[in-house]
């Protein structure tokens, strides 16, 4: 049961996380990437005290936690720079490699080990990644994968968390976020005001992903984010419009099949 519950966890966060993605693919065109990002985590941040408040919980800081939120302001950095020059859509499918990365770093770090369908999983999609990269601009894809491998970090860094550590997470997040703004130069101007909404969604994402790593671990829960294309194509169409090519279609029927192995479990 809890291994079910984990794994929905995870499947929810990562739909969070893909409207959130294909939004900010909507807002890049008038944003800069560093500022939006700050934007969404500092309102995330603000709301995580409400949130944990309504679920009777409090507040809890850990150096950790901070790092991982770090890691996770990394990741939205690079993912909103790499939709300046790719399809949200392909964005989606870099981000599916996220799994096989956590699940390299977990067996490492943390001894854990997958079982034969998850390892055929893990490498259909990297199969796919793979497929789509090559008709693609190479450095948005590049960006993106980068992006992938801080989200990694970002999970592993989670395990042995609970809920109470989402104001820390999103800290981290935010203090990061608004370092790079700085750093950049960054103009700020009153339309990033349009990303202050995608601070409710990315702190629900953010809690709901902590549980499912703290349910499941790390590489198992890594697994849900095999959805991620497949939200992210689904509302790219919906809502930006987005085309589809034919190697586009082939590399997400691999990812489909990945996806269909994880849920065979």
């Amino acid at each position: 049961m809890r291994g079910t519950k984990g794994f929905l966890f995870s499947i929810l966060s990562t739909f969070t996380a893909s409207l959130t993605a294909v939004i900010a693919k909507a807002l890049v065109s008038d944003l800069n990437p560093l500022l939006l990002n700050a934007v969404i985590y500092t309102s995330a941040f603000l709301l995580s005290f409400p949130y944990l408040f309504l679920k009777n919980s409090k507040p809890r800081f850990t150096s950790r936690t901070l790092l991982s939120g770090i890691s996770l302001s990394l990741y939205g950095a690079l993912l909103y720079y790499s939709f300046l020059t790719i399809k949200a859509s392909v964005g989606g499918l870099a981000i599916s490699i996220f799994p096989v990365i956590t699940s390299i770093l977990a067996s490492l770090l943390y001894k854990e080990r997958l079982g034969r369908r998850e390892i055929i999983a893990l490498a259909l999609s990297a199969s796919a990644i793979a497929l789509v990269s090559s008709v693609s601009n190479p450095a948005g894809v590049l960006l993106a994968l980068l992006s992938s491998l801080f989200l990694s970090i970002y999970t592993l860094l989670l395990k042995d968390s609970s809920v109470e550590t989402v104001s820390s997470v999103l800290l981290g997040s935010s203090l990061a976020s608004w370092i790079f703004v700085v750093m950049s130069g960054a103009p700020l101007n009153a339309s990033s005001l349009l990303a202050v909404p995608l601070g409710a969604l990315s702190i629900l994402g953010t809690a709901l992903w902590i549980e499912a790593v703290e349910a499941i671990g790390p590489s198992r829960a890594s697994l849900g984010a095999l959805s991620y294309p497949f939200f992210v194509l689904s509302l790219s169409i919906l809502l930006l419009k987005e085309s589809v090519v034919l190697s586009e279609i082939i590399a997400y029927s691999l990812a489909f099949l990945s996806l269909f192995l994880v849920l065979l479990r």
